[in-house]
């Protein structure tokens, strides 16, 4: 079993779906964070094998402290990831410590957390980049604005998100910042950057270990992150319905630039709204920045809702296996809009979900850890076209002060520029998703249970009926499946049965036993074995020990129930009667 220490799995919120995919593929997943265990999401508990609660992350004796008490409890770790931006140099220093490969190391922190070198990268992939200079005094930043021109944009050059930038359009604003960093930040190092009038492209991608992309999306910011923070705006964003060819192109090349394996990847671009002297023409790509981590807040689950998938589950295959066969499915629009509170807006909260009830996705408040860049109430909803999400917007941001028309209009403006339609940079590869191992792979429940019991019997590897989206062994010792070529294996010695794979129309997802009772097994073969499985009308599941299956059709939910075999090798299965909640 691969030991997996995820770092501070509480934040984001979501993140907990991360450690539960892991965990599903049969890693041991160990958590460190300074939030107490009892306060913890019931989701997250049950998504780790283990949690080390210390004082304060930024500590990072105490961090140290916390990844050697589990390696010696547990053993080399595998793995070690916050997916968070502000950790990364954190996860780096750790690796590095620990000796743990699977990621980057100290080493490698410049090129990807400073912006000043990320542009060498960008350069080697082809990319065009906006012009900079690092911010000295007076004279030499003036001189930087005499070649490109207000308006200027300043920010730390190892920065997290949008924190600390400001954008300068004038002598006496230049003064006041140099006054502001020599006072409050003198030995932060900050960068400048002419101006580029565009809206920001991400590609979003999950990498496997050879560099290859098993999955990729993007989303669009019409809007400044920067002008929303520090113009307390509402905030929008949406994941594109496809993804353009020229950012697939960019972002492809920047993965091979700065040799990504085996991370999941959110690149920003700059994509001009506008002809500008010394960039470009209308529509072409910049390069913005690179961040070696999923997109940030909610954005992980408006892909899942905008490409039918699981991106969670992929990224964890990708850990567990080198890659995925989780299928994506139907694509949408998926628009996020975050409303300021103190703003009178026209509709209310109720008569958004009215009108919106069949469209809605995520409806909450915003952490306040968030709300700075993502405002305070969001909505997430997906559209078939652009033009009903164009609406989306209008009603949601829709205000009833005497500046409505104004503010009305320039969401149109924002959201004109539309999908891009520019030519690849090169041309598009045949994109096919890697894919499981074929050899089998064990995996292995949360409690070990049970020994090897010698007289343990290999499950064969039947298939049940084909192309009814559910293919699965269900054994008293274990459980495999086979999927076509594709195999994987949950069976562990002396474990029972702790997963039957969904099969639906939005693809296929595991779900967890109800309780750790019916997961375990005192004997090799003295006990039953427990599913949850979701099955539709027509989709097959069948239980097997050796070579006899026992469908069941027919059947919407439920606990199969396979006994141990009996003398004559018979697998006695059955349904019980309520239904299972889907573990969602």
């Amino acid at each position: 079993m691969k030991n997996f220490i995820f770092i501070s799995p509480n934040f984001p919120t979501n993140y907990w779906q991360f450690c539960r995919e892991l965990k599903n593929d049969g890693m041991n997943v160990l958590g460190i964070g300074d939030q107490p265990y009892d306060e913890l999401k019931p989701e997250l508990k049950d998504s780790l094998n283990e949690y080390y609660k210390v004082n304060s992350l930024e500590n990072y004796d105490e961090v140290y402290r916390a990844v050697a008490f589990l390696t010696f409890k547990h053993g080399r770790i595998d793995w070690l990831e916050s997916n968070n931006e502000y950790w990364l140099e954190r996860d780096a220093a750790l690796r590095t410590d620990f000796h743990i490969t699977s990621g980057f190391q100290t080493s490698d922190m410049p090129r990807i957390k400073y912006k000043s070198k990320m542009k060498e990268y960008y350069q080697k992939a082809g990319i065009a980049t906006a012009r900079y200079h690092m911010v000295d005094d007076f004279e030499g930043c003036k001189k930087f604005i005499e070649e490109v021109g207000y308006p200027v944009v300043v920010k730390p050059d190892n920065g997290v998100g949008a924190s600390g930038t400001h954008r300068l359009s004038n002598d006496e604003e230049l003064r006041t910042f140099l006054t502001y960093k020599s006072i409050h930040h003198p030995d932060v190092s900050y960068i400048m950057e002419e101006f580029v009038r565009a809206e920001v492209n991400s590609y979003d991608a999950i990498i496997d270990g050879s560099g290859n992309p098993i999955f990729e999306a993007g989303n669009v910011s019409p809007m400044s992150i920067m002008d929303i923070v520090n113009d307390n705006d509402n905030s929008i964003y949406y994941i594109i319905k496809d993804l353009p060819d020229d950012t697939r192109a960019a972002g492809r090349a920047v993965v091979k630039s700065f040799g990504v394996k085996s991370r999941f990847v959110h690149f920003e671009f700059f994509r001009m709204s506008e002809d500008q002297a010394g960039m470009g023409k209308k529509g072409q790509i910049v390069a913005l920045e690179v961040n070696m981590r999923p997109c940030g807040g909610f954005t992980p689950d408006m892909i899942n809702f905008a490409r039918s998938t699981n991106v969670y589950k992929i990224w964890a295959d990708m850990i567990a296996f080198g890659g995925t066969d989780m299928p994506v499915g139907e694509h949408f629009y998926c628009p996020f809009a975050g409303r300021r509170d103190g703003k009178h807006f026209v509709y209310s909260h109720e008569q958004l979900m009215q009108k919106y009830q069949g469209n809605m996705r995520m409806v909450d408040r915003i952490p306040d850890a968030l709300s700075g860049a993502m405002g305070n109430q969001m909505y997430v909803a997906t559209f078939p076209t652009f033009e009903e999400m164009e609406q989306f917007y209008a009603d949601v941001l829709a205000v009833t002060d005497e500046n409505n028309d104004t503010i009305q209009q320039e969401l149109v403006n924002v959201l004109a520029l539309g999908e891009p339609a520019a030519k690849a940079l090169i041309p598009k590869p045949n994109l096919s998703p890697a894919v499981k191992p074929t050899t089998a792979v064990t995996k292995t429940t949360t409690k070990a249970v049970t020994k090897t019991d010698s007289r343990k019997q290999k499950v064969n590897d039947e298939e049940t009926s084909p192309g009814n989206g559910l293919n699965g062994i269900v054994s008293g010792a274990g459980l495999r499946f086979k999927k076509g070529s594709l195999y994987s294996e949950a069976v562990s010695t002396g474990r029972a049965a702790r997963r039957l794979q969904q099969g639906s129309a939005h693809g296929k997802r595991w779900y967890r036993p109800k309780s750790r009772s019916e997961s375990s097994c005192t004997k090799a073969f003295g006990c039953p074995a427990y599913a949850t499985v979701l099955l539709r009308p027509k989709v097959y599941a069948a239980a097997e020990y050796g070579a006899m299956p026992l469908p069941v059709q027919g059947q919407r939910e439920g606990w199969l129930r396979c006994q141990a075999p009996t003398a004559r090798g018979r697998c006695d299965a059955r349904w019980r009667g309520a239904a299972v909640p889907l573990a969602e």
